[in-house]
């Protein structure tokens, strides 16, 4: 009886662990089929948007160097300053006026030539998105064709 016994944990032993290593074995199957299939990417995008910026009624002009091709993801080029080109889904307008050489906020400008224009008492900054008014305008993801149209006009200016 004892023989038997012993030949019967020895059977379980052998059984449960062949089910351990299998079990083992398909898990990391399924782990390398995981890690093969293909990852999910963003469409890539490609277009313009206009955007102006106006100080007490002068059209502030981007046809410096200093101001093209400064991001792959969003950019504007010298033939056509005015125009930002996006080259990445999501992208939004702080975003843009993070890769330029100067600072745009809700509440302030200040040019490449570090001229400041902020809203205070002596002055206003405000922004229009495809012709409204939108304070938080800089908040908004760029889609093709927008417009976006910065004016900042001082209390006593024009």
């Amino acid at each position: 009886m004892g023989k038997y016994l012993v030949i019967f944990i020895l059977l379980i032993a052998v059984v449960v662990g062949g089910y351990f290593m299998l079990a083992k074995q398909e898990s990391g199957l399924v782990n390398k089929v995981a890690i093969q299939l293909p990852l999910a990417t963003a469409a890539p995008v490609s277009f313009g948007a206009n955007f102006e910026i106006y100080t007490n009624g002068t059209k502030r002009i981007f046809t410096d160097g200093k101001y093209h091709n400064l991001s792959p993801d969003v950019f504007i080029e010298a033939s056509a300053p005015n125009i930002v080109q996006v080259r990445k889904p999501g992208v939004t307008w702080t975003n843009f006026f993070e890769t330029l050489p100067m600072s745009l906020t809700k509440d302030c400008l200040v040019t490449g030539t570090k001229q400041t224009f902020c809203t205070d008492a002596t002055g206003e900054l405000k922004f229009y998105l495809n012709d409204n008014e939108d304070k938080d305008a800089l908040d908004r993801q760029i889609n093709e064709s927008d417009r976006l149209l910065v004016k900042y006009r001082s209390s006593s200016g024009p």
